[in-house]
């Protein structure tokens, strides 16, 4: 019994969560707007596009498109390479050569107010390296800088390579904004224990957390943390509302109403496994409006449902178990069947998870859409779900009475 109690107390708690930035004003709830601020913007481009030059001396210019390509497929940002190599003082943009050390300004830093230089060593012009200097020069910074560096990994100074110390700056929170994200160690601009090393034998960003340690020796390509990033820099007024795409997908920019997914994933928000499109999971989508519509499926059915609504608006969403009685349990779980609801305006972290044991509920989403996952293993255990599209100036908290079996 002390279990039980302790479960719905945990739970109550969560939702309560959905309303920790909800205020009161004539009886009704209002639900106030954080928006991330920018702190660099000296540092940002603001070109259409971005145009560059490549010296005849660096070559590779298959490795730098294909950085360029993975940078511009996964954001709003434009680049476009210049007819015959030649500069053009009409047009600004980035100057790709070679030398003896790669390494580049942070941020825009215009030479004679056209082109920024970013030298790249020859020895050393992979995808992954054009990535990292283009994202500098974009104002993206290592990793290693982080406020919270010290918290995950040790600099070994004495032991990097005098040419990059100067890259090696722990910034404040003044300077940089990490949006609230973690350290990624899969991230392209965290580098692995032993880069930049004076002594190759010797590590220069040691890795604290064991667990971590193999994370960021493949990080070849943008991870979701460094889409996010950028995204969020340079095209969050692209789309308003800004939404967050799942599974690697990212942004449709031209719409700004749907992400581009992998082929791994499909749905809205590309947040359901395309090996999972069964008969069951076939309206993956769902459009919310002022009036209340349901829906009933089986939690076995393991689909991934978007519920989205009108710009500036919030959805409520209240649910009902009902089926097969899982008795006694208290632990969600795939046996048991449960569903995952996220609700918040970070869509990337694990939602609310409810299972049988509490019958009904409702809550409300912090922004336009919201993000629910059936799963699953036996079937018979159904779950109903209503809900409808609520004004952000007018919020009613829900009506439903959370019931205990």
């Amino acid at each position: 019994m002390i279990l039980i109690n302790i479960l719905i107390l945990l739970i109550n708690n969560h939702l309560i969560r959905a309303f920790e930035n909800l205020i009161y004003e004539n009886d009704f709830f209002i639900q106030r707007n954080k928006r991330v601020a920018l702190r660099n913007l000296n540092f940002r481009w603001n070109e259409t596009k971005i145009y560059y030059v490549i010296d005849s001396k660096l070559g590779h210019s298959f490795e730098l498109h294909r950085a360029i390509s993975e940078i511009a497929y996964k954001s709003c940002l434009k680049f476009e390479k210049l007819q015959n190599n030649e500069f053009n003082i009409n047009k600004t943009g980035l100057y790709f050569r070679s030398g003896q050390e790669s390494d580049n300004l942070f941020g825009r830093r215009l030479k004679t107010n056209y082109y920024q230089n970013i030298t790249i060593n020859i020895k050393n012009a992979t995808p992954l390296n054009f990535i990292r200097w283009i994202l500098y020069a974009l104002g993206i910074d290592f990793k290693h800088n982080r406020p919270d560096a010290d918290d995950y990994i040790i600099i070994h100074r004495k032991n990097i390579n005098d040419s990059f110390l100067k890259h090696v700056k722990q910034k404040t929170r003044k300077f940089v904004n990490t949006y609230g994200l973690k350290y990624d160690f899969e991230s392209v601009m965290a580098l692995n224990e032993f880069e930049y090393a004076k002594n190759n034998k010797k590590k220069t960003f040691e890795v604290i957390d064991f667990k971590n340690k193999k994370k960021n020796i493949t990080n070849h390509f943008l991870s979701q943390t460094d889409i996010l990033i950028l995204n969020k820099y340079y095209c969050e007024d692209k789309c308003n509302p800004m939404y967050q795409c799942l599974n690697k997908g990212v942004p449709d920019y031209d719409s700004c109403n749907k992400c581009i997914c992998q082929f791994t994933h499909t749905g809205r928000y590309c947040q359901h496994p395309t090996y999972l499109r069964t008969k069951y999971c076939q309206d993956l989508d769902l459009k919310a409006d002022k009036n209340y519509k349901e829906f009933t499926l089986d939690l076995s059915s393991n689909c991934s449902i978007s519920i989205t609504s009108s710009p500036e608006t919030s959805i409520m969403i209240e649910y009902t178990f009902f089926g097969n009685n899982q008795g006694n349990e208290y632990t969600c779980n795939t046996k048991t069947g449960y569903i995952e609801i996220r609700y918040e305006r970070n869509k990337y972290h694990e939602g609310l998870i409810l299972c049988s044991y509490i019958i009904n509920g409702g809550f409300l989403t912090e922004d336009n859409y919201g993000l629910l996952f059936f799963r699953g293993i036996k079937s018979g255990q159904h779950v109903k779900i209503k809900y409808k599209e609520i004004s952000s100036d007018k919020i009613i908290p829900p009506s439903a009475d959370r019931t205990k079996k």
